[in-house]
């Protein structure tokens, strides 16, 4: 329940006049059949005095009214009675239709005002956070519980209000028609009470359980749309098939038995609510039988106690949607509450004439829980413009190095500095412009070209887009389209080469002028004729900048200005290609293991050279 007034708190709360009022509207209309409970005792008990009077039978002595009308006047009054019971009906018609209209306005516009909030959230939640959960549980929880706070919380909030007022109304009706049958209708309250300390445990935890179900669905289905190459070349069609319909088999036997639960728990309801009326009711016609009561007062109050029950009996069906809300708003607040760990300290500042000297001191890195260091005792300093070169075998820490410049970690030791100034003090605005990242699976997003280059600059111009795409020796290609840079690409640039998809993103680097260039294994996947003329464009686009360059490739590290080797998250070895050589170790071990026989041969005999 905390979550749930949290959720409330977030979202609801600004529009809680509008919802206020348009809870009294409904809860004034839904008295109306209390007001036809009424009328009813009127006409019948007038119907039968009058039909006395007719056939000059005597009237029993409950149903005698004191008054002095004639028998025209009451059947005048008959009609304008009727006639005002049936503009009361149209104005409870009215108010409804307001009243439901105000509530799915308000519950639009909470929708949008939550999912909004919830991706911006998300948006700048850590890189941590996003390692440590799938993308379709988040989806999940961005759309479908969404889509369970817009359906269930105004209507509860909304059936809440009316079915109290309804019952608080019922029961005074009812005590007023007839103490002693309002008292019977009042002993079901304790068996009310049992039956929902009883079932709210076990509906919550059902409802826990059906979300955590429909997020893993979530995430399966992401997952296997997302690759759908490698599905079909094992031809594992039939294998995610089974493994989606266990899945959501899994997810329907628990729908199914908490549907069974709410069941029972209206049935009973209901049963209860039979029991008391049918007890009530007995009770009322032996008193009828007796002239303590007319037929009108009865049927007053058999509409009553009707209609209190019924309320009653919605308040079962409310215990179960409040437990959906309150499993979803724990859901929602796990990722509204959850901490922003990289952010702008008070201190920090623009950086005056970046110039992307880049110094590590001391730095270490640990991931979350994890037992062990990604990061220790690193060291270095790299001048302004030097291209230097990170090597190691997978998993020795070349990606998280990166990952520290451009802030997507802190260091959980030492300190990372810019041309001098810690990066926790440089804005992270000016950060990502003095750094551009170019990963080792280029990301093309749905869309054109052009929009692709101007991701990240979305006010560039034209002439800026274009470029850039020369920068990266890509607008040859992009001008011999017919769409040019307006030529759409297919959804994670299909429709593109992967050595068109690089270059792609390089330009989309280059476009900002970054100061500082990361490059993460650009040319890994590609050929050697592609990768060739990759490395060439890069020569290129590195000029007068920074660049930091995470490779396997010695033809790379070869045209570097320095060369650090890690391994287990540690400096090893660091110097120029030739001088890495000389030392035969690390360095020497990835260069031979690139290389031919041949040139193994050679490389030993080189190395073994006098002078080498």
């Amino acid at each position: 329940m905390t979550a749930l007034l949290e959720i409330y708190r977030r979202f609801f709360h600004m529009y809680r006049g509008r919802l206020l009022v348009a809870a009294a509207v409904l809860t004034i209309v839904s008295l109306e059949p209390y007001a036809w409970g009424a009328f009813t005792q009127y006409l019948v008990d007038q119907v039968l005095q009058i039909r006395a009077e007719t056939i000059g039978a005597d009237v029993p002595a409950a149903s005698v009214q004191a008054t002095a009308l004639t028998h025209a006047q009451k059947i005048h009054r008959l009609l304008v009675v009727a006639v005002a019971v049936l503009g009361l009906h149209l104005l409870y018609m009215l108010g409804k239709w307001w009243s439901w209209y105000r509530v799915a306005m308000i519950s639009e516009q909470t929708v949008f005002r939550m999912r909004r909030q919830l991706f911006e959230r998300l948006q700048r939640l850590q890189m941590l956070f996003h390692d440590q959960r799938e993308t379709g549980r988040l989806m999940a929880r961005v759309i479908d519980d969404v889509s369970v706070m817009q359906y269930r919380f105004s209507p509860t909030l909304m059936q809440t209000a009316t079915a109290a007022t309804s019952i608080v109304v019922g029961l005074s009706l009812a005590m007023w028609i007839q103490p002693l049958l309002g008292a019977i209708a009042l002993l079901t309250v304790p068996a009310y009470a049992a039956l929902m300390f009883r079932y709210l445990p076990l509906l919550k935890q059902q409802v826990r359980e059906i979300r955590k179900e429909n997020s893993s669905l979530y995430g399966l289905i992401r997952d296997r749309l997302a690759a759908p190459r490698v599905v079909k070349s094992f031809r594992q069609e039939r294998r995610e098939q089974l493994h989606v319909h266990r899945r959501a088999s899994s997810m329907l036997r628990k729908t199914v038995r908490h549907n069974v639960s709410s069941s029972w728990l209206w049935a009973l309801a209901g049963l209860i609510a039979a029991v008391g009326t049918a007890a009530a009711m007995g009770l009322g016609i032996r008193m009828v039988m007796q002239g303590e009561l007319t037929p009108g007062r009865l049927l007053f109050f058999h509409a009553t106690v009707t209609m209190l029950f019924m309320p009653v009996v919605t308040l079962a069906d409310i215990v179960g949607q409040v437990q959906w809300l309150s499993v979803v708003s724990e859901r929602l607040c796990d990722i509204l509450n959850e901490p922003i760990t990289i952010q702008d300290e008070d201190e920090a500042a623009l950086i005056e004439h970046p110039r992307g000297a880049i110094r590590f001191e001391n730095v270490q890195l640990r991931y979350g829980e994890s037992p062990r260091q990604a990061l220790t005792d690193i060291s270095m300093k790299i001048p302004a413009g030097a291209k230097v070169c990170i090597m190691g075998h997978s998993g020795a820490g070349k990606t998280s190095l990166a990952s520290l410049v451009l802030r997507l970690y802190d260091p959980t030791g030492g300190r990372l500095r810019i041309d001098g100034v810690p990066l926790t003090q440089i804005k992270r605005t000016q950060l990502r412009q003095l750094v551009s990242y170019v990963p080792q699976e280029a990301i093309i997003f749905g869309g054109t070209l052009a929009d692709n280059i101007a991701y990240g600059a979305v006010d560039a111009t034209e002439d800026q887009i274009v470029a850039a795409a020369k920068a990266a020796e890509v607008h040859e290609f992009i001008d011999s389209l017919p769409g040019k840079y307006n030529t759409f690409v297919g959804e994670r640039g299909l429709t593109l080469s992967g050595g068109q998809k690089q270059r792609i993103s390089l330009a989309r680097a280059l476009l900002h002028d970054p100061r500082i260039l990361v490059l993460d294994d650009v040319t890994s996947a590609l050929d050697a004729h592609t990768e060739a003329r990759i490395q060439r464009t890069i020569q290129f686009a590195l000029a007068d900048r920074t660049a930091l360059i995470i490779t396997h490739r010695v033809s790379m590290s070869a045209r570097a200005d320095w060369t650090v080797v890690l391994d287990h998250g540690r400096i090893v070895e660091q110097g120029t290609h030739e001088d890495l050589l000389a030392l035969k170790g690390h360095y020497w071990t990835l260069v031979r293991d690139q290389l031919s026989e041949s040139d193994r041969v050679r490389l030993s005999f080189d190395a073994s050279a006098p002078g080498s």
